[in-house]
């Protein structure tokens, strides 16, 4: 039997309500499990006409993205001499290696922090069950970190023509691996909606994975535990207080811009 491969995004009618570009709407910013749970169920690697690229949400997937796909996205010497541009070649590489530098060390962590914090405050028996063991901190924040990803997702680029998930991905075409989908996918975590903070093997996502696994994730790792730890043992009597929590509006980076909390 000859297996169908689709060839063209145009190949079918594609459904705009799968689009990430919903992580714009409020109430799917607020709870994007769903739309991922659709992605991952319905069309694992899916054609997104509004980002124009490819969205892997499984967790092999997007696994193999890591793995092989490139990351290679600034422009080559000649390509900038093309445009006119030489005097930034040697200018451009240190920009981006700043800006990558500065949103790491400082943005994601302080929503690993943030988004750890409501998730406890929305699971009092896990909140209680760290209060009373914080030998738990450790497993905690890597369960944080894959329930409540602080980075949703990356882009890659195919390095080649190369088949994903049935569908055939051109060379130099941007696919988008989302480590908030894989880190939910049951196929590789056991109930994987539920916040388990003894969970074992967690193997996940969050730092993204092989040659471009994020530098600095023991450092964050680190950060986190400290501020978890911290955080129980100065403010115990830490709750959620009643208001409105919002969400960055960000279709990458998860964090919050207000929780309203009393202690």
């Amino acid at each position: 039997m000859t297996r169908r491969m689709e060839t063209s995004p145009t190949a079918r009618k594609q459904d705009s309500t799968l689009s990430l570009y919903h992580l714009l709407d409020p109430e799917v910013l607020a709870n994007p499990y769903p739309l991922y749970h659709r992605l991952r169920s319905e069309d694992p690697v899916h054609w997104d006409p509004f980002l124009h690229a490819w969205v892997a949400t499984r967790y092999t997937d997007v696994m193999t993205v890591f793995q092989h796909f490139s990351a290679e996205r600034t422009p080559t010497p000649e390509q900038l001499t093309a445009l006119g541009l030489t005097a930034l070649t040697p200018l451009a590489e240190v920009i981006a290696n700043t800006i990558v530098t500065m949103v790491g060390g400082q943005e994601t962590t302080t929503n690993l922090i943030g988004n750890g914090i409501l998730t406890l405050l929305r699971h009092p028996d896990a909140l209680e069950q760290l209060k009373a063991d914080q030998s738990l901190i450790l497993s905690a924040v890597e369960e944080l970190l894959r329930y409540e990803s602080p980075s949703q997702h990356t882009a890659r680029l195919a390095p080649e023509d190369v088949v994903l998930g049935g569908k055939l991905i051109r060379k130099r075409q941007a696919v988008i691996a989302v480590m908030g989908a894989a880190n939910r996918d049951p196929e590789h975590f056991s109930d994987p909606d539920r916040l388990d903070i003894c969970r074992q093997n967690n193997r996940h996502l969050a730092f993204a994975w092989a040659s471009h696994f994020c530098f600095g994730a023991p450092l964050a790792r680190i950060e986190g535990q400290v501020a978890f730890e911290t955080a129980l043992r100065r403010m115990p009597e830490l709750k959620l207080e009643p208001g409105p929590i919002t969400w960055r509006a960000n279709l990458g980076l998860r964090g919050l811009t207000t929780l309203p909390v009393t202690f």
